[in-house]
């Protein structure tokens, strides 16, 4: 060996390779005449064959650790030749699907898209061809003998040798799907919940005081359409603006506190005042800081109260409670 492979740099060309090995060799010892420039030869070509080798090795190594990243990756990859055939695929890829790993290899992608999908997946791999950026799908996913499972797609268009290529990358996110389905049935249920309180009920921005969603019966108390109620302010509903204001501006910061006021005046469309009362929440959607309050026209309870009081009030010491009417 004539010199240590650790000493080289690591060239990129036959050219490059020639040159420094040329730089390497002119220190040598020399023999007269031809046999010195054969030698010379032999020596710079040994040195190009040494440099080559070390390349090779480590575009190996390199090789099979990216082979290994790719068939140890958690998700499943797969290029899909012009044809939509798979050309390549990972053993996760195999195993989502439900295959042996050689029983993927040449198989028409769309064997596992289910048949309620096929049609978006074709326009979308349509598209992915004729886009140069990554997109992404959900849709189902048939496993082998199995049932379909919900899968988020990646894919990217490549070239791989002389051939057009897709590659693509899938999850399967059942899991995720099933708890959103979930959450939107709950939150359909909550929402049915809340149309059919015979409360009215709205949820206000505390900052701006803006009315973000309101139940059918806000609309009844109000006399204002929805439509009309969500270009409103909290403090436009009310007979006493600033104590309104100061209740969502200064109200408390922890999620899920409680707050009750027995008694407020409120105004409706036609200008009629009347007493309210009000039990709101404090807590944080989407990072975005909601008031929910629920109000009660308390006017009737309050007018029998009035009632009671003067017909019975006088008959009542400290600590006795005035008798219901007809009592």
């Amino acid at each position: 060996m004539l010199c240590s492979m650790s000493s080289l740099s690591s060239p990129h060309s036959p050219a490059r390779r020639r040159e420094v090995a040329e730089r390497l060799l002119a220190t040598t010892t020399v023999v007269p005449g031809d046999l010195e420039s054969a030698i010379h030869e032999l020596r710079i070509h040994q040195v190009q064959l040494e440099m080559q080798n070390e390349e090779l090795r480590r575009a190996t190594v390199e090789t099979a650790r990216y082979a290994e990243l790719f068939d140890s990756a958690p998700v499943g990859y797969v290029i899909l030749d012009r044809a939509g055939s798979v050309d390549q695929a990972n053993h996760t890829a195999a195993h989502l699907l439900g295959l042996a790993w050689r029983r993927l290899i040449g198989q028409p992608f769309t064997a596992f898209v289910s048949s309620s999908d096929q049609d978006a997946f074709y326009l979308y791999l349509h598209s992915v061809r004729r886009s140069e950026a990554p997109e992404t799908i959900r849709l189902r996913l048939r496993r082998s003998g199995g049932a379909p499972f919900w899968a988020q797609v990646d894919s990217r268009s490549g070239v791989l040798g002389e051939g057009d290529i897709v590659w693509v990358i899938f999850t399967d996110i059942t899991a995720n799907v099933e708890t959103e389905e979930a959450l939107a049935s709950s939150e359909a249920a909550l929402r049915t919940l809340v149309e059919t309180m015979a409360d009215a009920a709205i949820l206000i921005d505390p900052v701006s005081g803006r009315i973000l969603d309101t139940n059918a019966a806000a609309s009844t108390l109000y006399g204002y359409s929805r439509d009309e109620l969500l270009a409103m302010r909290n403090t436009d509903l009310s007979a006493e603006p600033d104590e309104m204001r100061q209740l969502t501006a200064g109200g408390p910061t922890a999620d899920d506190t409680l707050v009750y006021i027995p008694v407020r005046l409120h105004r409706r469309k036609d200008g009629a005042v009347f007493l309210v009362e009000i039990t709101g929440c404090f807590s944080t959607r989407d990072g975005r800081r909601i008031l929910t309050v629920c109000i009660r026209d308390i006017t009737e309870r309050a007018n029998a109260g009035e009632e009671l009081c003067r017909r019975y009030g006088h008959h009542a010491t400290d600590g006795e409670v005035a008798p219901p009417p007809g009592a």
